[in-house]
C-alpha cells in the first residue's frame, strides 16, 4: 500500500507541475502583445510610424500564428512537444528584449520572434492538456485561457505606469522576465516522463489524414469562428485605447485602464465557457452567445461611444468566452490526441490567417476615413460570421464521420 500511495503521490505531484507549467506559459501568450497598445501613441511618435505600420505590431504575432502553425505542428511531431514549447518560451524572451533596442525595423523583427514563440503555445498547449490531463480537459482549458487573459490584463494595466516611470522601451521589455521563468519551469517539467504525443503515423486515407480533416465543415466552422473571434479581439486590443480617446474623449490613462478592464473581464468568460462546452449540445448556442456579445459591443461603440463602460463589459465577456470556446472546441472536439494535434494546427493556421489582416486593415481604414464608423461596421459584420461559423463548428468531430469526400459530419 505504501508503494501505491507513493506512486499516487508522484502522479499527483506530476499533474501539479504540468498544470503550473501550462499556466506560466499561458501568462506569456498575450502579455507581450497587450503591453503595446496603451503605448502605441508614444511609440508612433518616437519612431515616426504611420497608423497602418503601428497596426503591424499586433498583426505580426497573429500572422505568425497563422503561417507558423503548420510548422509548429510538424515540429511537435518530429522533435517532440516539450522541446518545441521550451524553444517557444525562449523565443518570447529573446524577442521581447530585441524589439526595444532600436527603431521600427528592429521593433518589428523582435515582434516576429515574439509571435513565433507564442505560436508554439497556441498550437501545442491544447495538445498537452489533452495528452497529460485528459480527465480535466475542460477545467484546465478554462484556467489556461483565464491565465492568458490575466496576463493581458496585467500587461495593459501596467503599461502606462511603467512607461511613465521608465519609458516605453523598458515597459515593453519587462515582459521577457515571465517568459524566462516559464522556460525554466517547463524545462523542469520536461525531465518528467510524459506519455507519447501520438501513436503510429496514420496511413494515407485513414480518418486522421490532414487532407480529409480539411474536408470537414465542422473543422472549417471552428477555423472561421476562431478567425472572426480573433479578428475582433486583436482589433480591440490594438485600437481600443485610441478609439476611446478619439470618440469618448477620455485620457490616455483612462483608456489604458479601460483596456485592462476589457482584458480582466475576459477571465470570467474564459473560466465559464470551456466548462459549459463540455456538453456537445451546448457548443453552438455558446457560439451564438459570444457572437451576440461582440455585436452589442461593436454596435454600442459605434452608436453611443459615451457609454463605453457598458461596451467594455460586454466585449470583455465576449472575448474571454470566445477564445475559451475556440480552444475548447479544439481540445474537446476530436476523439484522440493525434487528431487534436492536426486540428489545432489547421484551425489556428486558418483562423489566425484571417485575424492577422484585422489590426492593419482597421488601422488603414481609420487613417483613410479619419474616423471609426467603417472599422466598427466591419466588426459588426464579423459578429454575424462568428455566429454562423460557431454554430457549424460546435458539432463534435467523430472518427469516420468527418472525413468523407462529401464533408458529412454525421
Amino acid at each position: 500500500m505504501r508503494h501505491a500511495d507513493r506512486a499516487d503521490g508522484r502522479r499527483a505531484a506530476g499533474r501539479v507541475v504540468v498544470v503550473a507549467a501550462i499556466l506560466l506559459i499561458a501568462l506569456d501568450l498575450r502579455s507581450g502583445i497587450a503591453a503595446v497598445p496603451p503605448l502605441l501613441t508614444e511609440i508612433r511618435t518616437d519612431l515616426g510610424m504611420s497608423a497602418a505600420a503601428a497596426g503591424l505590431v499586433t498583426a505580426i504575432p497573429v500572422l505568425c500564428f497563422a503561417l507558423l502553425a503548420p510548422a509548429v505542428t510538424l515540429a511537435g511531431r518530429r522533435v517532440g512537444v516539450d522541446a518545441v514549447v521550451l524553444a517557444g518560451c525562449l523565443l518570447v524572451c529573446a524577442g521581447s528584449l530585441l524589439r526595444v533596442l532600436d527603431g521600427t525595423a528592429v521593433l518589428l523583427a523582435g515582434t516576429v520572434l515574439v509571435g513565433a514563440g507564442i505560436t508554439t503555445g497556441n498550437v501545442l498547449v491544447p495538445v498537452v492538456v489533452r495528452r497529460d490531463v485528459p480527465h480535466r480537459t475542460g477545467p484546465v482549458t478554462g484556467l489556461y485561457i483565464a491565465t492568458m487573459s490575466g496576463g493581458a490584463m496585467l500587461a495593459a494595466a501596467a503599461a502606462v505606469p511603467f512607461a511613465d516611470a521608465w519609458g516605453w522601451r523598458p515597459a515593453v521589455a519587462v515582459w521577457a522576465a515571465p517568459a524566462l521563468v516559464a522556460a525554466a519551469v517547463w524545462a523542469v517539467r520536461g525531465r518528467r516522463p510524459a506519455p507519447a504525443l501520438i501513436g503510429p503515423t496514420p496511413a494515407a486515407g485513414d480518418d486522421d489524414s490532414p487532407l480529409r480533416l480539411r474536408g470537414s465543415p465542422v473543422a472549417w466552422g471552428m477555423a472561421l469562428f476562431l478567425g472572426a473571434q480573433a479578428a475582433a479581439y486583436y482589433t480591440m486590443t490594438t485600437w481600443l485605447p485610441t478609439l476611446l480617446t478619439d470618440e469618448a474623449g477620455v485620457s490616455a490613462g483612462t483608456a489604458g485602464a479601460a483596456m485592462s478592464a476589457f482584458q480582466a473581464l475576459g477571465i470570467a468568460g474564459s473560466l465559464t465557457v470551456p466548462l459549459l462546452a463540455a456538453a456537445p449540445h451546448r457548443r453552438g448556442w455558446l457560439a451564438l452567445l459570444v457572437a451576440a456579445g461582440w455585436l452589442v459591443t461593436s454596435a454600442g461603440l459605434l452608436l453611443w461611444p459615451e457609454a463605453w463602460p457598458v461596451w467594455i463589459a460586454t466585449g470583455g465577456l465576449a472575448q474571454g468566452g470566445g477564445i475559451g470556446l475556440a480552444m475548447a472546441l479544439i481540445a474537446l472536439g476530436a476523439t484522440d490526441v493525434a487528431t487534436t494535434r492536426r486540428l489545432s494546427g489547421m484551425v489556428q493556421g486558418i483562423g489566425y490567417l484571417i485575424a492577422a489582416a484585422a489590426p492593419v486593415g482597421i488601422g488603414a481604414a481609420y487613417q483613410a476615413t479619419g474616423g471609426w464608423t467603417l472599422p466598427l461596421l466591419v466588426l459588426v459584420a464579423a459578429s454575424f460570421v462568428m455566429a454562423g461559423a460557431g454554430w457549424t463548428g460546435g458539432r463534435e468531430l467523430r472518427r469516420g464521420t468527418y472525413a468523407g469526400p462529401s464533408g458529412s459530419t454525421g
